[in-house]
């Protein structure tokens, strides 16, 4: 990843605040500033290292890797996510016809809530491919990505009001679906890299290949 001048002064920036930080919180905490820009010297700023003996132009953690490397993969979670939110909005339709007086209202409502729940899916995954692959601009393609989910959904709870076209509530609930998808993709990630392994318990093609690109 290589970072334009405006997110070196981005950095920059960042490294007198953790100064300010580690002033304010004390020794006893290490404050470290990553550089996505090179891995294996990805320390740009560090106070009070000598807790880890990290210094700067040390690599990212492990633990960091593996964070970077779940950001990858949302694209590969994204179909597990759509099921998700899909069971979520079934279910939930259910519950309404069955239980709730206003059925028409709130059906609308959280069909609305869910369609928006799917495209913000769709459109988080794609902001961060763009960011990851693409070669784009970190800081601002990130927060242009958040503004546009934002106002997006100001949009349409604006409409179902001023057309009073759905119930606010039951769209809210159809909207929480793509958090509460983002906390259970994990878990079918777990199962289908269960059946992945083979009877020799090694890693299925696809992943070996994941594994050899970021070694390189």
């Amino acid at each position: 990843m290589n970072l334009t001048k405006i997110d070196r002064q981005i950095l920059d920036s960042y490294a007198s605040m953790i100064e300010g930080l580690s002033m304010y919180l004390g020794s006893v905490y290490e404050i470290s500033l990553h550089s996505l820009e090179d891995y294996d010297h990805s320390v740009v700023k560090i106070m009070n290292g000598y807790h880890s003996g990290r210094t700067v132009g040390a690599p990212l953690t492990d633990l960091a890797l593996n964070m970077l490397k779940r950001i990858k993969d949302i694209n590969e979670a994204l179909p597990g996510m759509l099921l998700i939110e899909c069971i979520y909005l079934v279910v939930a339709q259910i519950i309404i016809f069955i239980a709730v007086p206003n059925k028409i209202m709130c059906a609308v409502g959280l069909l609305a809530g869910c369609l928006y729940a799917v495209f913000s899916s769709f459109h988080l995954s794609f902001t961060i491919r763009k960011v990851v692959y693409g070669g784009h601009k970190q800081s601002s393609t990130l927060v242009f990505g958040y503004i546009v989910r934002f106002l997006v959904m100001i949009i349409l709870l604006a409409l179902l009001y001023i057309f009073k076209a759905g119930d606010l509530l039951c769209a809210i609930i159809g909207m929480f679906s793509e958090k509460i998808a983002a906390y259970l993709s994990p878990l079918l990630d777990k199962k289908r890299s269960a059946k992945g392994e083979n009877s020799t318990g090694e890693l299925p093609q696809t992943d070996k290949n994941i594994i050899e690109k970021e070694s390189e």
